[in-house]
């Protein structure tokens, strides 16, 4: 099974709400997927974005996790740092150098307006809660199908999106 992301209605109404729409997956805003880098919504030329860049460029030759170098951990940490310190000295020396590559003026930039969605709206199905795991990845993987449209507006009532979480390598996990 190979589909992660169905979408369950228009993104349409999400268009225009922020610079950039995240969203939330889980209770836990301090988990450090809890912005997962699935499902990203943006407008062209965001500051955020340079930022999120400049942070790849910083972990590119660590040795660690894919997640933590360009996955759900690095939005994170992006979106952290942005929000708390975007006007903060850190944060334009940490910009600096990416500035000076790409030829940007950093008078040219303007903060980007972020919106963290509910996690109903993105994320209904969290990995870390284990009814989820139990009752609807696992169903999936067995299954091997998703839900029909009457399950799905039983599950997922005003989710714009639906991530299963069904990655292909954790089917050998659920094999009973």
């Amino acid at each position: 099974m190979a589909m992660q992301i169905e979408c369950l209605q228009p993104l349409d109404q999400h268009l225009n709400k922020a610079d950039v729409i995240l969203g939330r997956m889980g209770v836990d805003p301090d988990f450090s997927h809890s912005l997962p880098n699935a499902i990203m919504m943006s407008a062209p030329r965001q500051e955020f974005w340079l930022f999120v860049i400049q942070l790849l460029l910083d972990r590119a030759s660590q040795d660690a996790r894919p997640e933590f170098k360009t996955g759900p951990e690095i939005i994170k940490k992006a979106f952290d740092v942005y929000t708390d310190a975007r006007s903060n000295a850190e944060f334009r020396r940490r910009m600096a150098p990416l500035l000076r590559m790409l030829k940007i003026d950093a008078s040219q930039l303007r903060p980007t307006d972020i919106m963290v969605a509910h996690p109903r709206l993105f994320y209904p199905v969290d990995w870390t809660d284990a009814i989820h795991q139990i009752y609807i990845r696992r169903r999936i993987v067995r299954d091997g199908r998703c839900f029909t449209g009457e399950e799905k507006q039983a599950l997922f009532p005003g989710s714009s999106l639906v991530t299963y979480w069904t990655h292909n390598w954790e089917a050998e996990q659920w094999d009973e």
